[in-house]
Parts: C-alpha cells; sequence; structure tokens
C-alpha cells in the first residue's frame, strides 16, 4: 500500500517543481535584487524634490507687478534653483538607464550568473518581464509624480510667455514618465546587446542623447504646421541681413494661442519667398511691395495633444526595445 501513495507524492513534488514560478514571486525577487540601486534612485528624486519645493517657496516672494515680474535679489535666487531643477530633471531619464537598466541584464552576463538565474524555473522571458516591468513601473511612477511637481513648483512662466516646446516639453508629466521608461528601456536592449556594462552605460548615454536631439526636430512634425503671413518684420531698419530668420520670435494667432515658430522667411502676400538678394534691399522697398514675414508654426492649442503622441511613441519604443531584448537573451547562450 505505502508504494502507490510514494509514486503519487513524489509525481506530485516533481510537478510542484517544475511549474514555473509565479509573476508575483518574480516581481518580490526584482525588488530585492535591485532594491540598494532603487534606494539611491530615490535619493536622487528625493533632491530633485526638494529644489522644486526651494523654487516654489522662492516664487512665493517675488513681488509681480502688473503681470511683470520685477528683477529683485529672490528672482535671482528662484531663477537659480529653477535652472538647477530643470537640470537636475533632466538627467533623471539617462541616469536610470545607465544605472539601472545596462547593468539589468549586462551583470549577469557579465558575472555569468544568468545560467542559474535563468534555469530556476522562470525561464529567460519570464525573468526578463518580471524583472523590467518592476523597474520601469517604479521609474515611470516617480518621473510622472516630480513632473506634475514641476508644474507647481518649477515651471512659473510670465502669463504672457511663450509655451516652450524644446528641452522643457520632455519634463511635462506624460512625456517625462515615457523618456524615464524609455531610457530605461535603452539601457536594458543595449546591455543585453554588447554584455558588457560599463560599455552599454556609455552606449545608452550616447543613444539617448542622440534620440534627444533629434526629438527636437521631429517634434514639430508630429502634426502637419501651418502658415501665417505677418507684416511684422522682427528688425527695423534699411536692411535685413539674409531672407531666413529661423524660428527668432513667437507671435499670437488671432484666437489668442501662444505659438512656436518653426520657420520664418521673408515674402510676398502671395506666397513667393524672397531669394538672399532682394532681402539686403532697403526698407521703401520692402514697403512699396508690401513685403512680410511668412510663418511656418506649430499653435499652442496642440501643446497637449504633443504631449499624448510623444508619450505614444516613447511608450511604443519601449515596448520594442523590451521585446528585441527578450529575442537576443533566447537567442544566444548565456
Amino acid at each position: 500500500m505505502s508504494g502507490p501513495k510514494t509514486s503519487v507524492t513524489t509525481t506530485t513534488a516533481a510537478a510542484a517543481a517544475s511549474a514555473p514560478v509565479s509573476w508575483r514571486r518574480l516581481a518580490w525577487v526584482a525588488w530585492r535584487q535591485h532594491r540598494a540601486a532603487l534606494a539611491v534612485a530615490l535619493a536622487v528624486v528625493g533632491l530633485a524634490a526638494a529644489l522644486l519645493v526651494a523654487a516654489a517657496l522662492l516664487r512665493t516672494e517675488l513681488p509681480l507687478l502688473r503681470g511683470h515680474w520685477a528683477y529683485t535679489g529672490p528672482w535671482d535666487a528662484a531663477n537659480e534653483t529653477r535652472i538647477a531643477s530643470s537640470v537636475v530633471l533632466q538627467l533623471l531619464p539617462v541616469l536610470g538607464g545607465m544605472f539601472l537598466g545596462a547593468p539589468l541584464v549586462a551583470r549577469e552576463l557579465e558575472a555569468r550568473t544568468a545560467r542559474m538565474t535563468w534555469a530556476q524555473g522562470a525561464g529567460r522571458t519570464r525573468w526578463l518581464i518580471a524583472q523590467a516591468a518592476v523597474l520601469a513601473g517604479l521609474l515611470g511612477a516617480a518621473a510622472l509624480a516630480l513632473a506634475f511637481l514641476a508644474q507647481w513648483g518649477l515651471y512659473w512662466r510670465n502669463p504672457f510667455g511663450p509655451a516652450d516646446w524644446d528641452f522643457t516639453f520632455m519634463q511635462n508629466p506624460l512625456p517625462f514618465a515615457g523618456w524615464t521608461v524609455a531610457g530605461f528601456c535603452l539601457g536594458v536592449f543595449l546591455g543585453a546587446a554588447l554584455r558588457r556594462t560599463v560599455p552599454a552605460m556609455a552606449a545608452t548615454v550616447a543613444c539617448y542623447v542622440a534620440l534627444m536631439l533629434a526629438t527636437l526636430d521631429w517634434r514639430g512634425h508630429y502634426l502637419p504646421p501651418l502658415y501665417h503671413f505677418t507684416a511684422h518684420l522682427p528688425y527695423p531698419g534699411d536692411s535685413f541681413a539674409g531672407a531666413d530668420f529661423g524660428s527668432q520670435f513667437y507671435f499670437s494667432t488671432p484666437g489668442g494661442h501662444v505659438t512656436d515658430v518653426l520657420d520664418a522667411r521673408l515674402g510676398f502676400p502671395d506666397g513667393r519667398l524672397l531669394s538672399n538678394a532682394q532681402a539686403w534691399r532697403s526698407a521703401a522697398w520692402f514697403r512699396a511691395h508690401h513685403v512680410g514675414m511668412w510663418v511656418t508654426y506649430q499653435p499652442g492649442s496642440r501643446y497637449g495633444l504633443f504631449d499624448v503622441i510623444e508619450f505614444g511613441w516613447l511608450a511604443a519604443l519601449s515596448v520594442i526595445l523590451v521585446a528585441a531584448t527578450v529575442v537576443l537573451i533566447r537567442r544566444r547562450a548565456a
């Protein structure tokens, strides 16, 4: 009688041992494994939050006279704090990719612990997804909290000033969370591709900066830009140094929306642009030919939509990077 019972018990134990590890347990292991790095990340986030709070407190000391900021001592202190806070925020996504993303797979491969890790019932794919999901989720949540805090304490602007579409755009809540998670996933992918921690960290910085700079040009073309002819000329005088003024000024549309100018060129009301030779004509010639400025712009009313667009493609890029990392670690030997 004892024989069948022993056989059933052995079969049950073998089945339990071969069962895949639960996602909850994998998440707990990921937390335990990376708690030291996450503690450092939390300290950096706390520093950024303290700077944001300091900027907000200094802001309350600034006198506001009829819509114009007075240039006083508190102004200088608040402006310096705002710049420091902005720099810290700008560095957080790439730091997360360097110190949390790049070592995630590369360190396991470099230390030869991947063979043991992937043979513990979790499997390569489940292990990677659990690790990436925990860290990316925590980083994304911290980024959202910091960005909302920045909206309150950092981006105090003149109410008549233009919307910012450059580096500060990245620090809006949705784009900032997207950049933080994408920077982390980029580090994970490069760590799996290069299989060495330090080279992966350096490559993460280089690729992140290249992507960020390229986005400064892409962002203005998320949606087709609009065109507007204005008789306003940026520089008074007898002549102008060239026909192309780039994006050197802002203007408001008839609806009152502040606008970001992508390009501004001298031209005629019928749409023809001035040549460089014509741009050196006298102011009287400009007036006689009704020369004005053809402006290529994105209206400020699209600002929130561009937030969503940027978050969307960053989220898609993060998923693609994690999927590519899964392919790499499944095809390569540990």
